[in-house]
């Protein structure tokens, strides 16, 4: 067994020496992860002696890498603070389209910043934008399948609603694999409500939200390319490209990953699956008056993975390797935002996405086929008067699935429900620094 050394440490200011809280400190080469308390301080008990190095992040200050000395004093760490001003935070989950640190309820966002250096660690999918954030986990739900969901606050993948734009982005079937299908290319930052949200997103948002909103064109084009590979043996390619031509504006990307099969530990078994993917998503924006604007988009995904024994993957003759799990899925979808802004009246925002998903499950031992259609329509009001915030909206949510297998002996999971949900959620601000919010909602289910 290799030797272990504990190791503790204190973040502070290089400028002030003051405790710096909440501070990310990562043993690199490990998958050891702490974070500061009030004092500045954070302990390790156990590290291996491999380890050299520790990396330290937060927002506000320049990434670190000391290195490690293991001794009984505790190591004292200096971060330096941007010198500019941090930019202004403004968040939209909460439909009052305010800055971060004027909402009532608590909202985590991940900045375009941070997601760019994310995207450098795996440009192909979302998952790694979400390491190192307290109260995420990014859950494997196939050993050797590779697929995954997100977990807020312990709760599992099905209570947490997915959003794009304040979209839903999957139904209920398809966030079992969803997370790993989602391209970082034109999200401008991630808002994250860890707790339940059911008053405004409904009962898929028991465990939180996750928001992702998007970038938008400008008159200064944007085009980007993106070209990755790995030495495990995957290769991305991908462009994003956005620009506002006076009244009409386009976004759209486009990206391809193939990934080839590998095994880790030596156990002949997939840790990584055999994958190709391409998705494309364009997006049009009108800008039919000052205040009127329409926009419309469709997205497109295929993605094939075949994860299991290694022989079996390779379709390699071997009695003793017979076991392979081949995902086929396949997602379209729409969505459509009309805003009009009533200037002192309020803002009047309708919106609807319809999401097909078609999923091909295959095991050594067992068949499954599924088609999924939802759709989702809204309507909402949001007010602002003096010290108070008002938003009301009905929504309607239709869920159908059905089951493909062709088997007479397994139980048919076909469903299908309408949901007709209204909301009223009201903030009152008695100063700039404090914040009272109540909520209600309303829904009939009918299968």
């Amino acid at each position: 067994m290799a030797a272990q050394n504990s190791w503790q440490a204190k973040v502070i200011n290089k400028d002030t020496e003051l405790p710096i809280e909440a501070a990310t400190l990562i043993i690199e080469n490990t998958s050891l992860v702490a974070y500061s308390d009030t004092l500045g301080l954070v302990h390790f008990d156990t590290i291996p002696t491999i380890a050299q190095n520790a990396i330290i992040s937060t927002l506000g200050y320049y990434r670190k890498k000391v290195k490690l000395i293991f001794a009984d004093t505790i190591q004292l760490i200096k971060l330096e603070n941007y010198e500019e001003e941090l930019e202004e935070v403004i968040v939209v989950s909460t439909r009052n389209i305010n800055e971060q640190d004027n909402q009532a309820t608590r909202i985590e966002v991940i900045t375009d910043e941070e997601i760019e250096e994310r995207m450098t660690d795996k440009p192909a999918d979302i998952s790694h934008i979400f390491k190192e954030q307290p109260g995420i986990q990014i859950q494997r739900t196939s050993a050797t399948g590779g697929t995954m969901n997100v977990r807020l606050q312990g709760l599992r993948g099905k209570y947490v609603q997915i959003l794009r734009d304040g979209l839903p982005l999957f139904g209920s079937f398809a966030n079992v694999i969803g997370v790993t299908q989602i391209p970082p290319l034109d999200i401008a930052q991630v808002e994250q409500i860890k707790g339940s949200a059911s008053t405004l997103y409904g009962g898929d948002a028991i465990g939180g939200v996750i928001n992702m909103v998007t970038k938008k064109p400008t008159e200064k084009p944007v085009y980007d390319l993106m070209l990755n590979g790995e030495s495990a043996l995957a290769a991305d390619v991908g462009f994003y490209g956005a620009q506002q031509f006076g009244k009409v504006g386009f976004s759209v990307y486009g990206i391809y990953r193939y990934q080839k099969e590998k095994v880790w530990n030596g156990d002949n078994f997939t840790e990584t699956p055999l994958l190709q993917r391409y998705a494309f998503a364009p997006q049009i924006y009108f800008n039919i008056t000052e205040k009127v604007n329409l926009t419309f988009g469709i997205n497109y995904l295929n993605e094939v993975r075949t994860g299991g024994a290694i022989n079996a993957v390779r379709k390699e003759v071997d009695s003793t390797q017979t076991f392979y799990e081949r995902n086929k899925s396949e997602q379209g979808a729409s969505n459509l935002r009309l805003t009009i802004d009533l200037d002192k009246k309020g803002m009047l925002t309708i919106k609807n996405t319809q999401n097909l998903f078609i999923r091909n499950l295959s095991l050594s031992f067992f068949q499954f086929s599924g088609t999924q259609f939802a759709s989702n329509t809204e309507i909402n009001y949001n007010l602002k008067f003096k010290k108070h915030a008002v938003v009301i909206g009905l929504d309607v949510r239709y869920d159908r699935f059905i089951d493909n297998t062709k088997d007479s002996t397994a139980q048919n999971l076909s469903y299908s429900f309408l949901t007709i949900g209204s909301f009223l959620q009201y903030t009152y601000s008695p100063t700039d620094r404090t914040h009272l919010e109540a909520g209600f909602r309303l829904d009939y289910n009918r299968p």
